[in-house]
């Protein structure tokens, strides 16, 4: 089992992808610096934690740092950016294999994709609060879609001209 620390950095990561990749330890308490150095949070020591410190630091938003996190929750729902991962100009360019190595490339995206459900879905399972439920719905949703989308590339590249007419290679 996971500890609620660790899931809470794995859902955040995965749900932000790249942006968040390389989100460690260190990075955060960067952040929580910066943030707190741009009057966003206040910080506070709590003495007797375990550790070499016996201390941990708590983070409490202050009403600027509410403020811009609001901004932030308002302008994240209302916008809509594609992610561009590199994949649409890859399938341009599956014209360049032959069909068998263009829908094997296809089928293991398909498993990869199908395992990332099954462990997203086991990982999200312990969320207990509607609205966190309703992201990892979210999030669901997006990986049925690329499963959906795959499962349909695989079928037109397996079922005949999926080069197009008049391609010659």
């Amino acid at each position: 089992m996971h500890n609620a620390g660790r899931l809470r950095r794995r859902l955040v990561v995965r749900s932000h992808g790249p942006l968040y990749a390389d989100l460690k330890k260190g990075n955060i308490y960067h952040q929580l610096d910066r943030l707190a150095g741009q009057g966003h949070l206040r910080a506070r020591v709590e003495p007797g934690a375990p550790g070499p410190r016996g201390e941990r630091l708590l983070y409490e938003l202050t009403p600027t740092g509410r403020e811009a996190l609001l901004d932030l929750v308002r302008r994240a729902i209302t916008a809509f950016e594609p992610a561009d991962t590199g994949l649409a100009s890859a399938v341009v360019f599956l014209t360049e294999l032959d069909q068998g190595e263009a829908a094997n490339l296809l089928n293991r995206r398909r498993d990869l994709i199908r395992e990332r459900r099954t462990r997203t879905a086991e990982e999200l399972g312990v969320l207990g609060r509607p609205l966190s439920r309703l992201a990892g719905d979210h999030q669901l949703a997006l990986i049925d879609a690329e499963l959906a989308w795959v499962t349909s590339a695989i079928a037109l590249v397996e079922g005949g001209d999926w080069r197009g007419e008049g391609h010659t290679t």
